[in-house]
């Protein structure tokens, strides 16, 4: 079996000069560069400096004193929520008692009209 002729395209040639040269390499040198060079005496200023702008941070080291510890603190905030729930109750007892007391002396006085 024979394979079909195709007919070949002539294209002009391509002109290499005009191709974008792959330069990562070259990008990837010159940024770390900088990094990587000498340290020269005014790299040296910056850093001294640098350090004595930071010698009055000692303020913002300084560690706050600790407060309650979270189970004290729970324990009275439990305790704080049983008293008024306490009273709660007592108040809601009293005003029952008001009430059934009210409700006797309205019968009293109903009871006493009719006699």
């Amino acid at each position: 079996m024979k394979l079909p002729d195709f007919d070949r395209v002539d294209s002009p040639p391509v002109d290499l000069t005009k191709l974008p040269r792959n330069n990562a390499v070259n990008k990837f040198w010159a940024s770390v560069d900088p990094y990587c060079s000498d340290i020269t005496p005014e790299n040296i200023k910056f850093l001294e400096e640098l350090l004595r702008s930071h010698e009055d941070d000692s303020e913002y080291l300084k560690v706050p004193p600790l407060g309650m510890h979270y189970t004290e603190k729970w324990a009275e905030e439990d305790m704080l929520e049983e008293q008024r729930q306490g009273m709660m109750i007592v108040c809601i007892w009293l005003i029952y008692q008001l009430l059934f007391f009210y409700y006797l002396e309205i019968l009293y006085n109903i009871t006493y009209v009719f006699l």
